[in-house]
């Protein structure tokens, strides 16, 4: 949910990002698209914060009523009432191409050799991934280096009784571990999709390429 406080506080990061001045247009003179479930409809924690609430000025603080006038400011609402979801199968070669469409995307461009496929769904960019890796040690007659993951705690080796109670986790309870083995090369792109050291600027987002690889010397 984008709360009214939550959408003050970002026009103000934004105004200051695009050295806006007094009087000039509220979020620096961009254009502003709220996407997904920004609503969310009662019952929720503060109901009095929620954009779709009208202001009380007097009862209500001064950022929600400030929250509620940047939220009037918005003017198109777009509503999607078809998904369009991308077969896996894509992701293999087998682009379907709709030959008596001339305005049909033609995948085999150079502008979609290296282009980056964004999605929340496991499946597709694990596929994705798999792929990408391969074509690029093709193209550069590379190698592709597995390393498999070790489970510790505290830095030591699971016990007995620790492997059984991991072996006991229900399919739900794995939904959000890390992956048994990461399959990498020299050359790849490489992208951070969870915090890891945020002062080393190893945080999600963060992308490279690996220009070399080091083996611990107790490995």
């Amino acid at each position: 949910m984008i709360s009214c406080e939550f959408l003050v506080e970002l026009e103000k990061n934004i105004s200051i990002g695009k050295q806006n001045i007094q009087n000039e247009p509220t979020f620096g003179g961009l254009n502003i698209l709220l996407c997904r479930d920004f609503h969310r409809f009662p019952p929720v924690a503060a109901p009095n914060d929620g954009l779709y609430m009208p202001a009380q000025p007097g009862h209500d603080k001064l950022e929600q009523c400030v929250g509620q006038t940047l939220y009037e400011e918005l003017s198109t609402v777009v509503i999607l009432k078809e998904q369009m979801r991308v077969d896996i199968e894509m992701l293999r070669g087998q682009i379907v191409k709709h030959t008596n469409d001339p305005g049909a995307t033609n995948f085999d461009t150079e502008r979609w050799n290296n282009v980056s496929l964004v999605t929340p769904q496991h499946r597709v960019h694990r596929a994705w991934n798999e792929m990408a890796l391969q074509k690029h040690c093709h193209k550069t007659q590379g190698r592709i280096y597995i390393c498999c993951a070790e489970d510790t705690v505290k830095g030591a080796e699971l016990n007995l009784a620790e492997e059984y109670a991991m072996a006991l986790r229900t399919k739900n309870e794995t939904k959000s571990d890390l992956p048994e083995t990461v399959s990498f090369a020299i050359g790849a792109c490489v992208m951070v999709v969870q915090n890891i050291n945020t002062d080393l600027d190893l945080a999600n987002g963060a992308h490279g390429t690996i220009v070399d690889i080091i083996l611990r010397p107790d490995k």
